[in-house]
Order: structure tokens, then C-alpha cells, then sequence
């Protein structure tokens, strides 16, 4: 069925109206075959392929994608454009998973695309909803209105999840720049400070001063050179020396606090920071989910690349914005937190129209909410102390908890069949007869798939899997946090999230998908960060059982999850660590060493390094045995060979990587040595090591982008900046070069570990180890380690 639906998604071929037909067939398509899920045939079998996977290897080919881009680029005042427009970017939020169908609509110039369209309504929308200076401007007859607000906010972060480079170039697209102008303070790539005034003023565009009234006055922290002036007089509420808030009982009191220096636009990259905090405020239901959850991925990006005082000042703002507002948002779709509920973390009360009318939206718009928000809160506050405390104040544990739980409850019976005029029994007969009179009636083409899950079981699989992100992130740092979670009862349904579907499962609803079993190996990570935490509840709930298990999961994610989790199980204060040795762990956790993952190496020799620290001799033995001494040699001597050798040298240093890449074109190029061509514009950026004659590299845009206007004195500085973040994320060779060096570094700790001092005795161990090796190979690989390059 669906590639004649496909061939329709032309607009210069095919009516508009069958268009948006089409796209709502494909988006009833998609969220049918989200029901299905792989299982497992045998035992010892593959996954069987299930229709949430062929969907996507149709629709992410270049001719789709190409119309899917003629779509968006539709400029046009008709409402039956702008459907076609809103169900286009809701078909890539709901289908855009994986890393290569984020780079073929960025290729595509999509992302630009879309970030065009949020301009036209943050310049022309609601006026609730306009960006600062806006106003000035005449409204735009083809702008998008602002009711599809979220619907473009939705796909543009789908297309950036998990990518510093496809961010930064949704930041430093020509019309999100024209809106909302770089900061002139803000500081850049490698000490670079980009500055749009020049642009801006030729535009018109409002300075960073115009944004500010878009966010209630917070007090900034100070720097060293402001505090210097104000020691004898500190602000009230001012950050303490280790940085945490001081407490205030409202907002108003915040407000009304005497301060020397207010946060300002200065602080962040852009002021589309500001304005979605605005949007976030301001708006409801989906448009501030995917405002805050935007928002949590420009947050990212920025504190990849943080400034001294702007990032604590980014965090506060977040902290008394946005962080409460996101708890606030799960409490409101729970119903208040209060009740028993019903059907994994469903509404307690089904809102009511103004009639008193159950009603849909608000019920639709209430799942969504418990299905994402926790996960939204979990990227904001992922790796921040600050807006860890922001969300524990604010009550997120125990709401959070209690979702967790209620997504085990009983689901209610699913809805009853549509009425029919004959009975089930007597549709079955005269169908099976028809069958028989017809010979051209195939059977088994007239039969319906596999039922697969009902939604409320998927809903509540959803919201255990963003509860368990949220209380990952939450139980990352402090020891406290994890107490709280352990007195709201939440370790005995993380252990329950670590159970797998059974192998012989059916359509059995028991058990748990892969996103769910690598969600709870975090939740058990961060929670096994405690000593006392590892020594009691961890064991009271039997943790170490399903981790082992999960080892040996067919999906080679869920087993580098349950690795992480598995490297603080076998701690040598850890209880668990004998059993699970026992079990067979050590075989396999060596096994996986193996791996040509490196982030399964990685994790397999930190979880070794534990184990045989303090470990007795004969168990230290074994494992080398394992392992294998001229792997473990080739570890520590490290994959990829010195990089300081000219480029005709290269070719003989003998590297897993293959340094010629093919690019969208399908042209063999060098990644490390391309040069930039002259005519170059801000979205066509390389990598450039020398001036050797190596062919361009390029980003192909595809048919449909237009000419670039953004021409200012800085667009080099942002060319350099898009290249270097590009080189880190993406050049195969560096990424390859730092996983190599962070595996010779756990697998130097594994040997420190290996003769450390124990029961047996170290000196066994030692010259077990020198003879094993050879004791000048053994001396010249550590003396290679301590030369400079």
C-alpha cells in the first residue's frame, strides 16, 4: 500500500487536497504499525522485522524525501497548504529515528526549511507568541499560522536529537538569525566572539536588549570582576560560593529582591533561547512540550560549548522558568498527583468541555504529555546539579514515582468493536463462504496481520520509559535524591523494567521493549552510584539477576546498558560481585571485549577493571586468560597509529578506519584533507588540514534550496565554527581516535588493577603478568605511553 501513497507526495504533480489526504493516511499508517513489536520466533532465532521497521527504509529514499522538501517549500496563504505543510513535519516526528534519516532531510535542506517556517510565525503569528521587535513588521500572508506552532517546533527536533552539528546549523540558519540575532557577547568556538550587529542593523532586527522583556527579571550571578565592587554589600539572594539558589518562597519575592545585575540576552547563544522560555510560559499542552523540549536541546548544545558565568546564569534561568513549569505539566496531565487512577498513568478525572462533555483533545493532549514530559525534564536536567535541585524542590520525585508505578497497573479492557449488522459468528461464516464460492479471493492475502499491543498498553510502556529517564537523571549525582526515590518505592519497578519480553511471547503484553530495558539499566545505573544504595536496596530487589540476563539480549544497546550498570554490581565493596562472577559474568563481559563496538569495549574493560581489583589471583588469571594477552597488548598500544605522519605516509599505517568516505554524491573523499571551495556559503562547510589538491567535500542541499542572503563580515567565523563542530562530531577518523584513546586508558587501569595489591599477593600477579607479555615489550609499552606525541 504504501508506494503508490508515496508517489502521490508531489505538489507539481498531484492536487493538494489528495496530498493532504495521503499524508493522513501515511500519519493512520504509522501510528497503526507503532503497535507491532519483533518477537522473537525461537529460542535461538532473529527478530522477526516488524512494520514500525519497513515503513521508514520506503519513505527515507531521495525521491520521497526530495517531495517531502517541495512540500515545505511551499510559500502560500491557502489553509490547504499549510495542512500539507503541518502534516509533513508530523510524518517526520513520527518516522525520523535514526542517524542517517536525520542527515538526509538535513542534506535535503529540510531543516532549514522548517526553520523558516518558525520564523514566519514567530514574526507573524499570535501576538502572544511574537519574538521581541516583531511588531514593527508587516505580517506575512504566507506565513504559517501559529496554531502549527508545535507541529514545526516537533520536527525540527527530531531532526536535531543527539547531533551538536545539526543544532548548530538549525541556530545559524539565515532565517532563524534573522529573527533572532547572535549575541554580540557571545563567546565562540575556540575563543572565536561572532558578531551579527552589522547584520542586524541592515535588517532592522532588534538588538539582544529587545529580547529581554520577553523573561522576568532574575538576578544574574556575578562575576569576579562585578563581585569585586559589592563585597562590602552583597545582593540579597545572590548565588552562595558553591553555587546553589537561594531560597525564596515566590516568584514575586525573586522579582523584588534588590540586584545588581539582571540575567539578560547576553547570557545565551541566541535569543531563541529567550523566546522559547516565552513560548514555554505562554503557551499550553504541545506547544509547551515541544517548546521546553527544543529548548532541552539547545541547552545541550550550549553546554558543549559553555562561558564562564552565562552557563550558571542559563541554568538559573531554567531552574526557576522552566524546570517547575515541566513538573507542572506531568502533575496537571495526572490529575493533580491524587488518586488511585487507572491504565498506566491516565488522567484520574477525563477533562470535560465547557458542556461537561468528556473532551478528546485534552485527553489526547494529557497522554502526550505523561509520554514525553519526564523525558523532557531528563534532558534539561541531565549532568546539571543545579537543575537537578530545581526538580527535586519541585516535588518531581514523588510525581515521577508515582507514574512509574501506575504504569504497571492492570490496563483497562480495550474499547469495544464497532457495530456491525450481522454478528461475529455469522460475518465469519458467510466470509469463510465466500472464500470457498470465489477462487479468485486469495486467503491469505484477505486475512488480517498479528493484532500487536492495544494502545493503553503502549501508552503505558511510553510513560514508564520516560519515568525512568526522569529518575535517572534526577539520581545522577546526589545520594540524597536516591533516598527519596527509595522511599517512594520506585527500586522494586525499576527491577520489574529490567524483564525483558519472554522469548516465546506471542501477543502477551508482559515484559518490556528495548527502549523501556535500556531506560531502566539507567535508572539502575545512576541509583548504583551509592554505596549504601548497592549494599541494601539493590540487593533487597534482586537487581544483579536481570542485569546478567540482559548481558546476552539480542539487541547489542540493551547489553551496553546493562555493562554500564553492571561496572558499579561488581565494585569490590559491592555484595552482588561474587555471585555475579560466579554466574559467568567475567565470560562474558570478556566476550563483549571483543566487540567491535567500541562503546561495548569500552564498558566491558571498565566493568573488568572492577572485578579483578582485589579479586584473588587464580580469578585475575583467568580473566587475562580471557581476555587474551596480544588483544590486550593492542589495547593499550591503541588501534589507530601516530597521526603526526605526513599524509603519503598515512596510507601505510595500518588503521580499521578507511579514510575515504563517500559523500552524498556518492564521490570517494578524503574527511580529514578536503578543502573548502571559494564560493563556499554558510551551510557548505569542510574540514580543511592542508592544501593538498583532495576533492571538496560538500553538504548537497538538494534541488530545492534557495540562494543564501546572509552575507556579513562574520559568516566566516560561523563557517569555521559549523566546521569544527562538524570535524568533531562527524569525522570518522577523530571520533575513531578518541574511542581508542579512552580504551587504552581503562585498559592501562585494568592492568594497574590487575597488579594491585591483594589476598594472593601482588607479586604472583606481577611476574604472571611480565611473563605473559615479556618483560622488555612489557617496559617499552609503558615507556611509549609516557612520550609526547
Amino acid at each position: 500500500i504504501l508506494p503508490p501513497l508515496l508517489e502521490a507526495l508531489a505538489p507539481s504533480e498531484v492536487s493538494s487536497k489528495l496530498i493532504v489526504a495521503t499524508l493522513r493516511t501515511l500519519i493512520l499508517i504509522v501510528d497503526a504499525t507503532a503497535l507491532d513489536r519483533p518477537r522473537t520466533e525461537t529460542v535461538d532465532g532473529p527478530l522477526r522485522p516488524s512494520a514500525t521497521a519497513s515503513i521508514p527504509g520506503l519513505l527515507y529514499t531521495r525521491s520521497v524525501v526530495d517531495g517531502l522538501a517541495e512540500i515545505l517549500a511551499q510559500t502560500s496563504p491557502s489553509s490547504t497548504v499549510h495542512q500539507q505543510i503541518s502534516l509533513t513535519a508530523q510524518l517526520i516526528s513520527k518516522t525520523c529515528r535514526e542517524e542517517h534519516q536525520q542527515r538526509m532531510l538535513l542534506n535535503a535542506g529540510i531543516l532549514e526549511l522548517l526553520a523558516t517556517k518558525l520564523a514566519g510565525i514567530a514574526t507573524s503569528g499570535d501576538s502572544s507568541l511574537r519574538a521581541a521587535g516583531a511588531d514593527s513588521r508587516p505580517p506575512s500572508r504566507d506565513a504559517l499560522p501559529s496554531i502549527y506552532l508545535a507541529d514545526i517546533l516537533e520536527a525540527i527536533g527530531t531532526i536535531m536529537q543527539n547531533s551538536n552539528y545539526r543544532t548548530a546549523r538549525f541556530l545559524y540558519s539565515p532565517a532563524i538569525v534573522g529573527v533572532f540575532p547572535v549575541m554580540k557577547s557571545t563567546v565562540g568556538f575556540e575563543g572565536m566572539v561572532p558578531s551579527f550587529d552589522s547584520y542586524s542593523a541592515s535588517q532592522g532586527t532588534p538588538q539582544g536588549a529587545s529580547f529581554d522583556r520577553l523573561l522576568p527579571r532574575l538576578q544574574a550571578v556575578q562575576s569576579k570582576t562585578e563581585s569585586s565592587f559589592s563585597k562590602a554589600f552583597p545582593a540579597l539572594g545572590s548565588f552562595s560560593a558553591a553555587g546553589e539558589f537561594a531560597r525564596v518562597s515566590s516568584y514575586s519575592d525573586l522579582q523584588s529582591q534588590p540586584a545588581s545585575r539582571t540575567i539578560s540576552g547576553d547570557e545565551f547563544e541566541s535569543p531563541i533561547f529567550m523566546w522559547l522560555i516565552h513560548v514555554a510560559r505562554r503557551g499550553q499542552g504541545h506547544d509547551r512540550l515541544t517548546a521546553t523540549w527544543v529548548l532541552s536541546l539547545l541547552k545541550r548544545f550550549s553546554d558543549a560549548y559553555p562561558s564562564d558565568e552565562s552557563s550558571k546564569n542559563r541554568e538559573r534561568a531554567l531552574a526557576f522558568l522552566i524546570v517547575p513549569l515541566v513538573v507542572k505539566m506531568i502533575e496537571e496531565a495526572t490529575g493533580g498527583g491524587s488518586g488511585s487512577g487507572s491504565g498506566s498513568g491516565f488522567p484520574d478525572q477525563k477533562p470535560k468541555t465547557a458542556r461537561g462533555a468528556p473532551n478528546p483533545q485534552d485527553a489526547s493532549d494529557a497522554r502526550r504529555i505523561l509520554e514525553r514530559a519526564p523525558a523532557v525534564l531528563a534532558a534539561l536536567i541531565d549532568q546539571s546539579a543545579a537543575l537537578q535541585k530545581a526538580a527535586v524542590e519541585a516535588k518531581a520525585i514523588t510525581k515521577l514515582c508515582q507514574m512509574l508505578k501506575r504504569s504497571f497497573d492492570p490496563v483497562p479492557a480495550s474499547s469495544k468493536p464497532l457495530w456491525s449488522p450481522r454478528s461475529s459468528s455469522s460475518s465469519a461464516s458467510a466470509s469463510a463462504s465466500a472464500t470457498l464460492q470465489d477462487p479468485t479471493i486469495d486467503p491469505p492475502s484477505s486475512t488480517l496481520g498479528r493484532p500487536g499491543m492495544s494502545p493503553e498498553i503502549l501508552h503505558a510502556l511510553k510513560v514508564r520509559e520516560a519515568a525512568l529517564k526522569a529518575l535517572a537523571a534526577i539520581a545522577d549525582k546526589e545520594d540524597q535524591y536516591r533516598k527519596i526515590v527509595i522511599e517512594n518505592g520506585a527500586v522494586a519497578c525499576i527491577t520489574d523494567s529490567l524483564l525483558p519480553y519472554p522469548e516465546t511471547a506471542g501477543d502477551s503484553p508482559d515484559g518490556n521493549p528495548v527502549p523501556v530495558l535500556i531506560a531502566a539499566c539507567h535508572a539502575a545505573r545512576s541509583m548504583s552510584r551509592s554505596v549504601s544504595v548497592l549494599r541494601t536496596s539493590l540487593i533487597d530487589y534482586g537487581v544483579a539477576k536481570p542485569i546478567l540476563a540482559l548481558l546476552k539480549h539480542p539487541d547489542v544497546n540493551v547489553q551496553i546498558a546493562a555493562t554500564e550498570v553492571l561496572c558499579n554490581l561488581v565494585l569490590h565493596f559491592s555484595p552482588m560481585r561474587d555471585d555475579l562472577i560466579e554466574a559467568g559474568s567475567l565470560k562474558t563481559i570478556c566476550e563483549h571485549a571483543h566487540s567491535a563496538n567500541p562503546a561495548m569495549r569500552l564498558n566491558s574493560l571498565w566493568a573488568l577493571k572492577h572485578m579483578v581489583l582485589t579479586a584473588p589471583n587464580d580469578i585475575k588469571v583467568s580473566c587475562l586468560e580471557e581476555l587474551g594477552t596480544g588483544w590486550l597488548v593492542q589495547a593499550i598500544t591503541g588501534e589507530l597509529r601516530d597521526f603526526s605522519h605526513p599524509q603519503k605516509e598515512r596510507s601505510q599505517v595500518s588503521t580499521p578506519i578507511g579514510m575515504g568516505t563517500p559523500n552524498a554524491a556518492g564521490e570517494q573523499v578524503d574527511l580529514l584533507n578536503a578543502v573548502d571551495e571559494p564560493s563556499m556559503d554558510i551551510d557548505d562547510v569542510t574540514s580543511s588540514s592542508d592544501d593538498e589538491d583532495d576533492e571538496p567535500m560538500t553538504d548537497s542541499m538538494g534541488s530545492l534550496r534557495r540562494p543564501r542572503q546572509l552575507r556579513f563580515t562574520t559568516a566566516s567565523q560561523i563557517r569555521a565554527r559549523l566546521r569544527a563542530i562538524k570535524d568533531t562530531e562527524q569525522d570518522p577518523r577523530l571520533r575513531a581516535e578518541r574511542d581508542d584513546l579512552r580504551i587504552q586508558e581503562q585498559a592501562l587501569d585494568f592492568i594497574r588493577n590487575l597488579i594491585a595489591e591483594s589476598k594472593s599477593g601482588a607479586c604472583e600477579m606481577i611476574d604472571h603478568l611480565l611473563d605473559t607479555i615479556g618483560r622488555t615489550r612489557f617496559f617499552d609499552i609503558m615507556a611509549s605511553k609516557l612520550r609526547p606525541k
